[in-house]
């Protein structure tokens, strides 16, 4: 029996061991040589701008048999082109000029205020009038107007010869406008509107008077939103009823015209059960028209009493209108003689 221990042989001297290590030592080469980094100096035989080339992925020695040649890899993927910057959007209103615009200082009648005889615009600067294209009138209106322009160094004026629609009137400033500078007009201050009324009620009367409820006509001289007047519009005890100030309780429909259609213009008011007379009605700050070109003409503390037990004005209407002669009509809540209203009534 042999009891020598056999000797231990070297595992790195091993024939295999080393045959391995020189297929690595290979396959690690050529990864090195594959994934040359994009402007490093080519290998031999690269052909000019072989630089350029995206590299390839590298090659992993373990995929390698040894004594092979590693597997060829696929062409790199082309480059996908570069997406264009999408087009700037072009702002629909013209940035002012280097000089900036000339704009409206004022008009008259003021905003809010009844037209009467005349529409004047004021400029901030003076008007190069001699530049009119064509006829075209300062000011367009809508509907048409009857009555002749005049201007001056900053403004324009357009005199009416016969009574305008009873109705709102939407005017625009001619578009080749210009100061003496040559500053274009604004356009944000080339569209405003006139009226040849005050927008605020122009009559209350009894639609209905029963012990159960009583139901109030209320009227506009153009149209109103009803979301808008049910915010705006109070109702309380007056000073003379059995609880002065106290909020009494109301719904807002709009009245029935004779076409069977919801009126834009008047308005019931229905009070149920209320045993406070008399009420007065009024409206918060900030009521505007259906259009919203006019703002409600009403003084701060202003109310209408209702039922009316003095006499009071109803409304005032234009009558006949010429250059020479122009008619005012007054509707009083009561009868009133004619040699009293001559005594009492200043124009």
């Amino acid at each position: 029996m042999n009891n020598d221990k056999p000797s231990r042989e070297n595992p790195f001297t091993h024939p295999t061991f080393q045959l391995a290590a020189l297929a690595i030592g290979t396959a690690a080469v050529v990864a090195v040589l594959l994934i040359l980094p994009q402007g490093g100096q080519p290998g031999p035989g690269a052909q000019p701008g072989a630089q350029d080339v995206q590299p390839a992925p590298a090659v992993q020695a373990a995929d390698v048999s040894p004594g092979e040649s590693p597997a060829p890899q696929p062409p790199p993927p082309a480059p996908e082109p570069a997406a264009e910057a999408p087009p700037e959007e072009k702002s629909a209103v013209p940035p002012p000029p280097a000089g900036g615009y000339v704009n409206v200082a004022g008009t008259v009648p003021l905003p809010g205020h009844t037209l009467e005889n005349q529409i004047v615009v004021f400029f901030d600067e003076a008007i190069r009038w001699e530049s009119v294209e064509g006829g075209t009138p300062p000011i367009v209106f809508e509907p048409a107007l009857v009555g002749a322009f005049e201007t001056g160094a900053n403004f324009v004026a357009f005199r009416l010869t016969e009574k305008p629609p009873a109705r709102l009137i939407e005017a625009r400033l001619a578009g080749w406008i210009e100061s003496v500078r040559g500053a274009p007009l604004n356009p944000e201050r080339r569209p405003f509107t006139v009226a040849p009324f005050a927008f605020r009620p122009t009559r209350l009367w009894t639609i209905e008077d029963k012990a159960e409820r009583t139901v109030i006509g209320i009227q506009f001289p153009t149209a109103v939103e009803l979301d808008a007047l049910e915010r705006h519009l109070w109702i309380k005890a007056s000073a003379e009823s059995a609880a002065p100030g106290s909020p009494v309780a109301f719904t807002v429909e709009p009245c029935t015209t004779t076409a069977g259609e919801a009126s834009l213009t008047s308005f019931r008011l229905e009070v149920a059960g209320n045993d406070a007379w008399p009420v007065d009605i009024g409206f918060t700050e900030g009521l505007r028209d259906a259009s919203g070109a006019l703002a409600l003409a009403w003084a701060p503390g202003s109310t209408l009493r209702y039922p009316p037990d003095a006499l009071g004005v109803r409304d005032v209407t234009w009558g006949e209108f010429r250059p020479d002669f122009q008619e005012l009509r007054l509707r009083f809540s009561k009868p009133v003689r004619p040699d009293a209203l001559a005594e009492y009534l200043t124009i």
